[in-house]
């Protein structure tokens, strides 16, 4: 029983060290938020069910909503490690940056998972992709090193001075970390790179005479002595690790402890929380209980369960006592934390975004408007781009979301009459000018407009991800004597207005400002 000191069985909450057989979403729901550092993700892409796009779009569905459960669980220091076959890679990558953010997304590892059998005509897979997502910018990352062969010291140590042979290293690593792409000495890392470390370390780095200016026009290198360090860093393709069976097996699907011994290094220290919700034969809970983290981990198959609660016995610092076996009914008696409202994304089945939404409906992250503006005749032009601008805010204020314009709220296609503004290109003039004018200009860098066809039809699709900064809608409408700044948020699927009070609370919660900093940021 997943039990903490509780009378009350609906007040029952989960404890790290927990081995569920349930269904994943039954036990991510149950965790509290932002409480794991690291989530690893490695779904059964080849469930025994009936072939077919249903079935398919199901499963997919399915999976988004675990997504978002676990982007919900994550600490702001936290990553999330998404284990795909490169034949999965397209859609698990539309899903990730969907719930994310692609600015969020921080690398691709490659693992040479299997070996291509010569001696038949079959293209096997070669390998797998890992993709590394963050919460925010603060996250956990270490680029992960071997120790070098005998027969490699004099390759990778080709200089030498009186303090004896060493080599350059490069000074930044092949990850995206805003708070580490400052200018130092005059250089700046690529956008796709940041520096190692920060600047203080950087300087005392060069107090000491281990940056090494000499090649021209490039990047300061770190000069690395070979009494110091006889290790090599590994960045994007792990041939290190080796494979792991051959693909018609079953072990095929589950992956090595010393994979998972490497991410948890990378992004966790000790004492931290992982949570892996197809857990499998539970080597990521195994990699994460030997170097001393704690762990949540499910899987929907009792074969599995049992497999890994055979591997927790044969650790040497992991005794019975130490972690707690549940199955799916003794998981729902456990306090459900979040039944959240789950963003419909867009998953690659219709031939279009726009189409995909519409069959999902309005949501929290999905709204339809039937036109920009009414006709001149109906003297409702203000108040309806108003009623658009005011969900484009709402969006920016709150998680991102979706407008479509030219949908009706039943799903209906009307399409955007652009010939009243005398074409496309007029309209999405206009649309830009009623944001900039309204919103800022700077809150366009958060949004994405374009027109899909739909039943022959142009809708005007406009995505707007989360802003980082408050944006307030300064727009007049008819029944207006002036101009008044409104703030606006969504609360599931609709769009709210919030006092001045209600705003400051939320602001301060939302943005993560702090109270003396709120006047400051809001200018």
């Amino acid at each position: 029983m997943c039990a903490i000191n509780s009378n009350d069985m609906n007040d029952i909450s989960l404890q790290p060290n927990i081995l569920a057989q349930c269904d994943s979403l039954v036990m991510l729901q149950r965790l509290e938020s932002e409480t794991v550092t690291l989530a690893y993700c490695d779904p059964p892409w080849h469930p025994e069910l009936p072939e077919g796009e249903a079935t398919e779009r199901a499963f997919l569905e399915h999976l988004s909503k675990i997504v978002q459960q676990t982007q919900r669980v994550l600490k702001d220091t936290g990553c999330l490690y998404f284990h795909s076959l490169p034949s999965m890679t397209g859609v698990t990558r539309t899903i990730l940056d969907q719930v994310f953010g692609r600015k969020n997304f921080r690398a691709d590892i490659i693992w040479p998972r299997r070996i291509k059998n010569l001696r038949s005509s079959e293209v096997v897979q070669q390998h797998d992709t890992i993709h590394v997502y963050s919460k925010s910018d603060t996250f956990i990352y270490r680029s992960p090193t071997r120790a070098l062969k005998t027969h490699e010291l004099q390759d990778h140590f080709p200089y030498a001075d009186n303090n004896g042979p060493y080599r350059l290293t490069d000074l930044t690593m092949h990850v995206e970390r805003p708070q580490f792409q400052f200018s130092w000495r005059g250089f700046t890392p690529p956008p796709t790179r940041s520096w190692r470390y920060n600047e203080d370390a950087m300087n005392r780095l060069d107090e000491s005479g281990l940056i090494d200016f000499s090649t021209s026009g490039r990047l300061p290198k770190h000069k690395v002595y070979l009494k110091n360090d006889a290790t090599v860093e590994i960045e994007s393709i792990w041939y290190d690790l080796g494979t792991s069976g051959t693909p018609q097996s079953m072990a095929s699907t589950q992956q090595p402890v010393a994979l998972l011994e490497r991410i948890v290094s990378m992004s966790t220290d000790e004492n931290d929380v992982i949570v892996d919700p197809f857990c499998g034969t539970g080597a990521a809970l195994i990699a994460a209980h030997s170097l001393n983290r704690r762990w949540f981990g499910c899987d929907i198959s009792p074969h599995a369960i049992l497999t890994t609660a055979e591997e927790l016995k044969k650790l040497s610092n992991v005794l019975p006592t130490q972690y707690n076996i549940v199955d799916q009914a003794d998981m729902e008696q456990c306090a459900c934390v979040s039944l959240m409202s789950y963003k419909k994304l867009y998953l690659g089945f219709a031939d279009s975004k726009a189409r995909e939404l519409i069959h999902g409906g309005e949501s929290g992250w999905c709204e339809f408007k039937a036109v920009l503006r009414g006709r001149p005749e109906a003297n409702d032009g203000y108040d309806l781009q108003h009623s658009c601008l005011k969900t484009v805010a709402a969006f920016l204020n709150s998680d991102g979301g979706t407008l479509l314009i030219g949908v009706h709220d039943d799903k209906t296609v009307l399409g955007v009459r652009v010939e009243e503004f005398g074409g496309r290109d007029s309209f999405e003039r206009h649309f830009w000018g009623l944001l900039h004018e309204a919103l800022g200009k700077t809150a366009s860098n958060d949004i994405k407009t374009y027109f899909e066809e739909i039943c022959n039809k142009p809708i005007y699709v406009v995505e707007c991800g989360r802003s980082e900064v408050p944006v307030y809608l300064k727009y007049k409408r008819r029944s207006d004597k002036g101009k008044e700044e409104e703030f606006y948020v969504r609360t599931g699927p609709r769009t709210e207005s919030l006092s001045i009070s209600e705003a400051i609370q939320y602001i301060i919660k939302h943005f993560d400002i702090a109270k003396q900093d709120f006047q400051r940021a809001t200018l």
